[in-house]
């Protein structure tokens, strides 16, 4: 039998993108998927216009602490956890029973503002970076606590780049800065 490792070079990456997303199938071909997890917080992302995202987080759900957006700081993203049918589950995988929270890690799908799910018709309908730069932040809250104890916080920042050959818009708009500093 042949091992896992070798196995992957011979899926294609739609195959892996659908996959990451649950079964769910990326609007655009070039899209990518973003897996992020707990060591991604804080971090700078420049995804593509078009790409999705699956979060994996803790999971507290036994305890009523749920994963929720910010909607003060998130600027237009929607969070939703990932649903299975429990019709299609492997039931011969496992035979323990998990009592309490079950799984430590929950995934979620996470979708762009609706201005970033397609890219731009035209290069000149392309904002400025300023405004292409978006905050996602998620809490860890329980329904019947004020927002402000949360038991947990997940956040990063986006740049959305368009798809396209060469260098991208921001590496455009940062040479461009430079060569007029240096002309100063």
């Amino acid at each position: 039998k042949e091992p896992v490792t070798l196995a992957l070079d011979k899926l294609q990456p739609k195959t892996l993108k659908v996959h990451a997303l649950g079964g769910a199938e990326l609007e655009h071909a070039n899209a990518d998927v973003w897996v992020l997890q707990p060591a991604d917080k804080d971090r700078v992302l420049e995804p593509g216009y078009g790409d999705r995202f699956v979060l994996e987080l803790p999971n507290h759900a036994g305890s009523g602490h749920l994963w929720s957006v910010d909607e003060l700081r998130s600027e237009g993203f929607t969070l939703q956890p990932f649903t299975a049918d429990g019709r299609q589950r492997d039931h011969a995988q496992s035979r323990n029973v998990i009592v309490g929270s079950g799984n430590a890690m929950l995934s979620y799908v996470l979708d762009p503002p609706e201005m970033y799910r397609r890219p731009p018709e035209k290069a000149g309908d392309l904002d400025p970076i300023y405004a292409r730069r978006k905050k996602v932040s998620l809490q860890e809250v329980t329904p019947w606590l004020p927002a402000s104890q949360a038991m947990d916080t997940f956040a990063f920042n986006t740049e959305f780049e368009p798809t396209r050959e060469g260098l991208s818009v921001s590496e455009q708009e940062k040479l461009v800065l430079a060569s007029l500093q240096r002309k100063q």
